[in-house]
């Protein structure tokens, strides 16, 4: 208060984003937002003066994030692209001290087939946490790709036919079919295309009931 004007007082609109001291001035930033805060001074009239206010503007904008070291976990062949990611070495390039900040992602393998260090491409971004609402992704700079393995899917051989076959005077079995168990999604394997079945010699060459193993 001066020796011509009365008390001047500070308000805000948006205490939610920052607030005033009412009789300093002094602005703390709470929180970001896309629209602006507006800062008032009011005075009190006096017998001389009348009453009188001022205002400004803040605008208190997101700070940009870059997102890098999001990785993909390896997998066996399961017929599907789908990359489940790691985000436990996940590095947020711009978060400030301790504010709780984390980040999602969509991750997709290159094509469903088994094979090593395959690409994982890193698509739909999004922040989370509680503070994720003071930060907004940069448009530019963020990690798009990693790589992972895809091992082929474990099968096992339950059953193979070992065909009867006339005395020819030789030890040689001949395996006529497989039961196999594993496959994915109804997949299926031909014999002596996609997979080949050998086959321990009979014993002997004698004639009689006799068993070949089958691998």
């Amino acid at each position: 208060e001066t020796g011509i004007q009365g008390k001047i007082t500070y308000t805000s609109d948006t205490p939610t984003v920052a607030t005033v001291n009412a009789d300093t001035g002094e602005v703390t930033i709470l929180a970001a937002s896309t629209g602006v805060v507006i800062i008032t001074a009011s005075t009190e009239g006096t017998n001389n003066y009348s009453s009188a206010t001022a205002s400004y503007t803040l605008t208190v904008a997101k700070k940009g994030i870059t997102v890098s070291g999001i990785t993909a976990k390896e997998k066996f062949y399961d017929g599907s692209d789908t990359a489940e990611l790691d985000y436990s070495k996940v590095k947020l390039d711009g978060k400030i001290g301790n504010d709780d900040l984390g980040v999602t992602a969509t991750g997709t393998f290159e094509d469903a087939n088994a094979g090593e260090g395959k690409t994982v491409e890193l698509t739909d971004l999004k922040l989370t946490g509680n503070d994720a609402g003071n930060y907004i992704l940069l448009t530019s700079g963020q990690q798009t790709s990693t790589t992972a393995t895809i091992s082929p899917a474990k099968l096992t051989l339950v059953t193979a036919e070992i065909a009867e076959k006339v005395y020819d005077g030789t030890a040689t079995a001949t395996v006529t079919g497989v039961e196999i168990t594993g496959l994915i999604n109804g997949e299926t394997l031909t014999k002596d295309t996609d997979y080949t079945v050998s086959s321990t010699p009979y014993k002997d060459t004698k004639t009689g009931e006799e068993s070949a193993d089958a691998g």
